[in-house]
Parts: structure tokens; C-alpha cells; sequence
């Protein structure tokens, strides 16, 4: 449609004409001379945008820009307009199409950059110690640089400490709670920190009561971000709410036991076990049936006090022991058999 020699010639009469180089020219024009020389020679034609400023600048239509000549046909002139804006369409659609690309690789780059840096870096970790008279419930999270600490006593005490190993990372006076943070990998406060996994820290954790007794954390692995794809949500998942208000329930608990709303219990049932745990009032009760009775332990964990019942039968239940009355066999065993195998 549009011969470019033609046009070239043209172009190259028009800017004689008026003393111009072709640098002088694409400085009005805001084009470079290379531009210039190239629609001279016929090897390629102006955009629509450098079309208007030279049609003004040499006094012609746009039409005749394109056509190499003065244009006195009507059709010929919008055969031509009409071929330029679809030429020009073609060109902006082909601009807005390196656009997307574009913007698409950044986007995969920084999607790439992202999921490089966080993918498996952050983990959770639960805290659930029973050491008589303490009761210990916490969170641990790792995040990509930095490890947040925070736990829980049952009871408030003199002095309270955390402990890597032996090197007492905070302590705090008068409380029965701990927060606190620390750079895993490359701690220059701690040298200690500065060379080990996160794996080795939450195993070396301890915790010091009053400068004298010290207690081994125990923590259990909750979560961590190495899912591609989010998994269904559990049978739970409706009462996750209960969890986020009372998040000392142990992930055992929210694991394996049924959910029973109407009593607002988690319940386990195995061989001749029976485990309720009470969320309203933070109480285990366990159901140990032998061949000639049954056994019942109420464990009020807010409190650590551990009750034990014997009945005959049925309707024959009473309170047999409170705490301090049970033997230590006893304690021993709904400890290890009880807490630590189903609950904890």
C-alpha cells in the first residue's frame, strides 16, 4: 500500500527544503537521525505520532506523508489512513504485548526470588512440659532469620529463665510467662547461636526455675511451610476457633481425638481406655475399665491437681484421692500412660 521509495524521496525533498540535516530534523521531531535516514532510503516508514509532526512541519496532510506525494484523491487519501492506523494498531498491540511479557517474567522472577527465600523457612513448634509442680505450654516459631520464643508456667515464680544448653539466653523475675527472639545461624551476640541448626536449638532448650531447678522442654514439630498445595481441612477444622482461643490443647489431642460438640469435649477411645478432654474447664478425665472395676482420674491441668476415683459399678462412683493422697506409682503411671502416650 505504501511504497516506501516514493515516500522516501519525499521526505528527503520536504527537509531540503527547508535547509535541514537529518540529525537538525530529528531533534524537531524528537526522533533519532538513524530514524530519519532510514525512511529517506525507503526501508521503513514513520510512526503515526512522528507522521503528524512532519506533515505539520513541512505543511502536507498526513496523507501525503505516507504517499510520497500531494494527494488530490479522496479515496486514494483514506485508503491510505485507514492502512497507517491499522499499521499502527498492529504496532501497539505488539508494544502492549511485550508489555505483558514483560511484566510477566518480572513477576515469575520475583515469584521465583520469593519462593526460594521463604519456601520451607518457616516452621512451628509446640511446647507441652509436665514437670511437677510446672505445667509448660508454648509456641516456637522459626521464621526465615529469626526464632520468637514464647511460653507459658502454670504458676508465677521468682526467677524465670531459658536456657540453650548452658547459656541462659533471658531471663525474668516475678512472672510465669517468657518472650523472646533470637537469630539462629548467625547470632554475633551469641556465639553459641551462630553456627547450629534450628533442629539443634529446640532440642537443647531448658528452662530454670528460682537459679535451681532446671526442666528440659518438651517441644513437638506443628508445622511448616513445605506444602505446594494447601491439604483438605481436617475433621476439626470447623471448631478451629477453639484452638486459636485455647491454644494449649496439644496437637495430639486436635490429631487424634473426635470432637463431640454437643458436649464441647475431644474424645479418645482405645481398648479399655477412655480419654475426655474438657475444653470449657481445661480437664482431662480418663476411664481405665478393669475386669473387677473401673478406675476414673480427673486431671485439672489449669491447676496440676490429679484426682482419682474407684467404682464398683455404675452407680457406685466415689472420690477416693486428691493429689498429694495418690501414690507415686500412681501419678507415675497416668503420667507416662496417660499424658504423655495419648495427650502430650
Amino acid at each position: 500500500m505504501i511504497n516506501l521509495e516514493k515516500m522516501g524521496k519525499f521526505l528527503r525533498k520536504n527537509r531540503e527544503k527547508l535547509n535541514l540535516s537529518q540529525t537538525e530534523l530529528g531533534r524537531k521531531i524528537y526522533v533519532t537521525r538513524q530514524a530519519v535516514s532510514q525512511w529517506e532510503l525507503g526501508k521503513n516508514f514513520p510512526d503515526l505520532q512522528s507522521a503528524i509532526a512532519l506533515a505539520k512541519l513541512y505543511n502536507v496532510n498526513i496523507g501525503d506523508i505516507y504517499a510520497g506525494e500531494i494527494l488530490s484523491d479522496k479515496n486514494k487519501y483514506n485508503s491510505i489512513i485507514e492502512f497507517v492506523i491499522k499499521s499502527e494498531m498492529k504496532r501497539i498491540r505488539k508494544i502492549i504485548t511485550m508489555l505483558v511479557i514483560s511484566l510477566f517474567v518480572i513477576l515469575l522472577l520475583f515469584l521465583s526470588y520469593y519462593f526460594i527465600s521463604v519456601y520451607n523457612k518457616i516452621s512451628i513448634y509446640t511446647i507441652n512440659t509436665i514437670e511437677e509442680p510446672y505445667q509448660i505450654n508454648g509456641i516456637i516459631t522459626k521464621s526465615v532469620n529469626d526464632v520468637y520464643v514464647n511460653f507459658e508456667l502454670n504458676k508465677e515464680v521468682n526467677n524465670l529463665c531459658l536456657i540453650y544448653n548452658d547459656t541462659k539466653l533471658n531471663c525474668i523475675k516475678n512472672t510465669n510467662y517468657l518472650v523472646i527472639k533470637e537469630t539462629i545461624g548467625n547470632n554475633e551476640q551469641l556465639p553459641e547461636l551462630s553456627k547450629i541448626s534450628i533442629n539443634k536449638f529446640i532440642n537443647n532448650l531448658y528452662i530454670e526455675i528460682d537459679n535451681e531447678t532446671k526442666i528440659k522442654l518438651n517441644i513437638v514439630h506443628d508445622y511448616k511451610n513445605d506444602k505446594l498445595v494447601f491439604s483438605e481441612e481436617s475433621e476439626n477444622s470447623d471448631y478451629e476457633d477453639k484452638y486459636i482461643i485455647n491454644n494449649s490443647i496439644p496437637k495430639k489431642v486436635l490429631e487424634t481425638f473426635k470432637y463431640i460438640k454437643e458436649e464441647n469435649i475431644y474424645k479418645l477411645t482405645t481398648n479399655n481406655i477412655e480419654i475426655k478432654y474438657a475444653i470449657d474447664n481445661n480437664v482431662i478425665i480418663t476411664k481405665i475399665a478393669n475386669k473387677s472395676k473401673t478406675n476414673y482420674y480427673s486431671y485439672d491441668i489449669s491447676n496440676d491437681v490429679l484426682y482419682e476415683y474407684t467404682t464398683i459399678d455404675s452407680n457406685n462412683v466415689s472420690k477416693k484421692l486428691k493429689n498429694d493422697e495418690i501414690s507415686k506409682e500412681i501419678k507415675k503411671y497416668f503420667k507416662e500412660e496417660i499424658l504423655y502416650k495419648y495427650v502430650y
